[in-house]
């Protein structure tokens, strides 16, 4: 089993401290760095941009 750090908001992979733990295989860490980019898994933020950019006000 791997541990990854997960957005709370939608569960994208992050690594951050505030972040949630999780437990996983690693076929399923394969298909997140596949998914979310290895840059997601390195980057550190509260939210990940996904989460940032949909509470952005439009306009």
């Amino acid at each position: 089993m791997i541990t990854l750090l997960v957005c709370p908001e939608c569960g994208r992979v992050k690594k951050h401290q505030d972040w949630v733990k999780i437990e996983t295989s690693f076929s399923d860490f394969v298909e997140r760095v596949l998914r979310d980019g290895i840059n997601e898994l390195l980057l550190e933020s509260q939210l990940c941009p996904h989460c940032i950019e949909s509470l952005k006000p439009v306009g």
